[in-house]
């Protein structure tokens, strides 16, 4: 069995590994030592060829992995990225920032929409649904929003404290 591993690092750089059961490749796939901040998030396509970066300067690159090399970069927080997440058709990404706001952007760097919450958001996953993604931050709300209609806020759940981190499993009861 293989899977492939996006990684990310305070030194600026993100990589990709193979990683089969004889364990990890000891040379990257594609190492993306390019960006002049540290990388805070990454997530990689379900094709495994392009990777998403969230960085600390507010900025979200988008990475070819075949042609190892920086496809974008845009400013797209005005703050720190603390989680992307590709659209399951993967042609956008979800990006969550101390700046109080995710948004949905195009892979060609264009902002389709944006949701602002009451503050920093920490963590997000695109549903397996592909039409919504789930944001949750420092507010304590977990918020499951709307892809196809503009980030719209579909239901909020209180935490009752703030929420740095998340995972989501179907089916469990």
């Amino acid at each position: 069995a293989t899977a492939t591993i996006a990684q990310g690092s305070w030194d600026t750089s993100a990589r990709v590994w193979q990683y089969r059961d004889d364990g990890v490749a000891r040379a990257p796939v594609a190492d993306f030592s390019i960006f002049d901040e540290e990388v805070r998030a990454v997530d990689i396509d379900a094709a495994c060829n392009t990777v998403a970066v969230g960085l600390a300067d507010g900025g979200v690159g988008v990475c070819d992995v075949r042609a190892n090399a920086l496809v974008r970069e845009v400013p797209a927080h005005a703050d720190t990225v603390n989680a992307v997440a590709f659209a399951r058709d993967g042609r956008s990404v979800v990006s969550v920032s101390d700046d109080g706001t995710a948004k949905l952007t195009d892979l060609g760097g264009v902002e389709l929409c944006a949701h602002t919450a009451g503050a920093a958001v920490r963590d997000v996953r695109v549903a397996a649904d592909g039409a919504h993604a789930l944001v949750a931050g420092d507010d304590g709300l977990l918020a499951l929003l709307a892809l196809r209609d503009a980030l719209r806020p579909v239901h909020t759940y209180d935490a009752g404290r703030s929420v740095s981190a998340m995972c989501v499993a179907a089916g469990c009861v």
